[in-house]
């Protein structure tokens, strides 16, 4: 991949660039839109030579819209493509529609404007907003923002609901492709999850903090004629994300396509002594659950998360077990680590394209390149060389696609297939009796609660965490947004070097990995309910099959996409006339001079 530097007066006096999306395609012109700390968003058009996109593009002036009074934090086009939504430090919620004519804008000339974009909707929200998501319909929007507050707005500009549950800012939110769930993530090292559910968005799970139980497994390391066994280590409990301390003000989570999957940024994994960069990846049908891994290959804190528009043809032996394989992108402070669905290691890094820290990163919806904003004021550009990524995918989602049992709504327990709520039901019963116990004074393990069959047959213990969040003491400054302390580099040799025999070319030398199966790292997740450990379940079957020896990439990916097919259900198409199946309740709008 071959990655350059747009050098370009993006905004006025070279203010950083705080957000940057693509328009879904409504003529033929490819429409990006960038948000700066000019309280400005400007729209410019890119063109990529051809016949082949493998050189950077050009880009031209369309447009600058002037309505923010502050920093313009968030631009996001609709999924349609014909409405963009806006928010920044002054607490403004916008919704733009294009013109059909050029409007100048009070006291401003612009000679050079093609094109002129007018407020649909301008929305109070009495507080800065850091993210926004469309609903796939297009019908509602969520924004996160300052007052640890989500907020759904209806398209029509209808204030819908509120969701509290954060108890610091609300830095990332992500809507579900299905329209059925929203994740959101905060400075108070949390994610939530909530769900459409009679009329009401409902609470699934907090995610908070990952167990490293006493376990035995294989270290994982440099090559060698055998693999011994670490010796058992005490049992502790970590977070799963950084702390309101991480010098950045986006957590910018995001769904796959599909909806099968849901990668977190600004992980951490900590073994003392060392401790790991990461993002961590949840299934759909195991939200409630928590991750089922987390990403190798980050070096710093990672910041946003970027899925490719476009789908491609599986081979043998992923990991996820998919009929399609989709490309997505982790953005850290410093730079673009690329994934893939089939594989445990990165597909490639580009580093140290920009001085300050990068706030965020979006798809070409050719899924050939990839723009990355910076709080230095420039952004870049990735680009793909044609067909990198394989044949795209021609095939329709249906249920049950890609050989996974189930209707997209259920987890394989025990051989059987049981829905979302009935797993949800069963938790809550489960929790009712270690409370139960608890006011008795009964100690019990953990063992007598939880258990997940395996292959074979045999119970794999689960650990049991309480979920919550620290109560946040300190606040961030708005000054910290453009000089973003660094953090410590990890150290290579904390971890196994990536395989130098992977078959991608493109593939990073040297970056750690989080995700091989033989790892010392049990990913013991907690929700609101469990706790999976699916290195923990994966090693233990790899030490029955061949005690000593280690096993090849094909047969650790097909261990793990055999354990996680338990865990995993396959997408489903959305119906077109269930989309939305329950209405939010609308609550009386609050009377405002900033509602136009």
């Amino acid at each position: 991949m071959n990655a350059s530097t747009i050098a370009i007066h993006w905004h006025d006096d070279s203010q950083p660039v705080y957000s940057v999306t693509f328009q879904h395609r409504t003529d033929d012109i490819s429409r990006l839109a960038s948000a700066g700390g000019d309280n400005n968003i400007r729209i410019w058009k890119v063109s990529y030579p051809k016949p082949e996109n493998t050189s950077p593009p050009t880009v031209e002036y369309l447009s600058t819209l002037r309505k923010h009074t502050q920093a313009v934090n968030v631009v996001r086009f609709s999924p349609r493509g014909d409405v963009l939504a806006s928010a920044g430090d002054d607490g403004l919620l916008i919704l733009w529609t294009k013109s059909d004519k050029i409007v100048a804008d009070f006291g401003h000339q612009d000679d050079d404007a093609k094109e002129s974009w007018v407020p649909r909707h301008i929305l109070n929200m009495s507080s800065e907003v850091y993210d926004l998501s469309w609903s796939p319909d297009a019908a509602f929007l969520a924004a996160g923002s300052m007052d640890n507050t989500t907020r759904i707005f209806s398209a029509s500009g209808n204030r819908l609901c509120e969701l509290t549950d954060h108890s610091h800012y609300v830095q990332g939110v992500a809507w579900d492709p299905q329209n059925e769930y929203l994740a959101t993530q905060s400075a108070d090292r949390t994610l939530q999850l909530y769900r459409w559910e009679n009329g009401e968005m409902v609470p699934l799970a907090k995610h908070c903090r990952v167990e490293l139980p006493t376990a035995k497994l294989s270290v994982a390391g440099k090559e060698l004629d055998t693999a011994h066994p670490s010796e058992p280590s005490s049992g502790r409990r970590t977070y799963l994300f950084h702390s309101e301390a991480l010098q950045s003000f986006f957590r910018r989570l995001a769904f796959s396509p599909d909806g099968a999957l849901l990668v977190a940024p600004s992980g951490v994994f900590r073994e003392e002594p060392d401790s790991l960069e990461t993002a961590y990846v949840f299934v759909r049908s195991g939200l409630a659950r928590g991750p089922v891994c987390h990403l190798p290959g980050l070096n710093k804190p990672s910041v946003a998360v970027a899925f490719s528009p476009v789908r491609y043809k599986s081979r043998n032996g992923a990991v996820f077990a998919l009929p399609y394989k989709m490309v997505f992108a982790v953005a850290t402070q410093t730079s673009v680590v690329v994934y893939d669905t089939e594989q445990l290691q990165p597909l490639g890094v580009q580093a140290d394209m920009h001085y300050l820290s990068i706030t965020d990163l979006c798809w070409h919806p050719d899924g050939q390149s990839l723009v990355v904003s910076s709080a230095e004021g420039f952004c870049s550009v990735i680009v793909f060389d044609a067909g990198v990524f394989g044949e795209v995918y021609g095939g329709n989602l249906e249920k049950g696609d890609g050989g996974l049992e189930g209707d997209g709504n259920s987890v394989k327990r025990d051989g059987k297939l049981e829905k979302a709520d009935e797993t949800l039901e069963r938790e809550n019963e489960r929790e009712a009796r270690i409370a139960e116990d608890n006011a008795k004074g009964v100690v019990s393990t953990t063992a007598e609660y939880n258990e997940v069959t395996c292959d074979g047959g045999k119970p794999e213990e689960r650990a049991t965490v309480a979920t919550g969040a620290e109560d946040a003491k300190d606040s961030l400054h708005d000054t910290q947004k453009s000089d973003p302390e660094s953090v410590p580099a990890m150290d290579p040799e904390s971890v196994p070097a990536m395989d130098p025999t992977s078959t991608n070319s493109d593939r990073a030398e040297n970056v750690p990995t989080a995700m091989d199966p033989t790892s010392t790292n049990s990913d013991m997740v907690e929700s609101g309910s469990t706790a999976v450990s699916a290195d923990q379940a994966t090693a233990a079957q790899i030490s029955q099959s061949s005690p000593f020896s280690q096993p090849t990439q094909t047969e650790a990916n097909s261990q793990v996409s055999a354990l996680l097919s338990q865990f995993i259900a396959p997408p489903v198409a959305a119906d077109q006339n269930k989309k939305r199946r329950v209405q939010p309740t609308l609550i009386q709008p609050e009377k405002n001079d900033g509602n136009k």
